[in-house]
């Protein structure tokens, strides 16, 4: 199997409903977005494996370092990926946000503030949303509002999966001093 076609086939497996809108994309736009996918699918499953695969993670994190400091890995996810982030100038920190939200998961059950649930959602998904605004050549003013859709979308799978990360002990979504008796009246 080719890069592409592995980058592909994590796509699609891991997200029909954005692999189907990614072929609105021109072909290079498609490839690269695939690219981006497979290493943030790839990260987060050993996040979301049950049970966690954190040795998994770390070596995973490990290739990419050294990606990042020129070694080829025996890993076309994270090769790929470092390559696309050299083309269309990722910013580094972007990256690292990114990993240390899916670390985070190893550890932090639940969020009890907003600010918390804000600075998980900047790494796990505005940075995703900044990714994409590179991939597709845009403006850096349109760098706020990418971010903005990212974490949108995040709200709405944390809503969607309420059920699925209740059953891994995750609450992402804060109380907010909301008391239990007041959803009764």
């Amino acid at each position: 199997m080719t890069s592409n076609e592995l980058h592909r086939t994590v796509f699609q497996k891991g997200s029909r409903t954005y692999f189907t809108s990614s072929l609105f994309f021109p072909e290079r736009v498609r490839r690269e977005v695939s690219v981006l996918y497979s290493f943030v699918r790839v990260a987060d499953d050993f996040v979301d494996a049950t049970p966690q695969d954190r040795a998994g993670f770390e070596a995973f994190r490990q290739r990419y370092s050294a990606s990042l400091h020129g070694k080829n890995t025996p890993d076309p996810v994270v090769d790929d990926f470092v390559r696309l982030m050299h083309e269309k100038q990722f910013e580094p920190a972007w990256v690292d946000a990114f990993l240390s939200s899916m670390e985070a998961d190893f550890s932090i059950r639940e969020y009890d503030t907003v600010e918390d649930v804000l600075r998980y959602i900047y790494g796990s998904a505005e940075v995703i949303g900044l990714f994409m605004a590179r991939i597709l050549d845009l403006p850096r003013d349109s760098h706020p509002y990418a971010q903005m859709l990212g974490r949108a979308m995040q709200y709405i799978n944390f809503i969607r999966d309420i059920d699925e990360d209740a059953r891994l002990g995750r609450r992402y979504l804060p109380f907010l001093g909301i008391g239990l008796d007041s959803l009764d009246r």
